[in-house]
This record gives structure tokens, sequence and C-alpha cells, in this order.
């Protein structure tokens, strides 16, 4: 696991992946949000 800042609150958090600078990494709970978003049409 690799420690982490969430792009969109903040938050310490940990990934199972490399952060890389040009993407962002979110926590478990912003990702919910994010990831909701994207799959609503």
């Amino acid at each position: 696991m690799y420690d982490a800042i969430c792009s969109q609150c903040g938050v310490a958090t940990q990934v199972p992946f490399s952060p890389r600078a040009d993407k962002p990494v979110y926590c478990q709970d912003c990702y919910k949000t994010v990831a909701g978003r994207r799959t609503r049409t």
C-alpha cells in the first residue's frame, strides 16, 4: 500500500498503486462520489 493525499478533500489515505502526479487519487468516500458521477447517464 502507498500513502497518498486525496485530490478532492485532502485527507491522508492509502492506495494499492503508486500514485502519479498526473492522475488524481481519491479516498474511499470521495471515490464513491466520483465513481457515481461517471456511471450515471
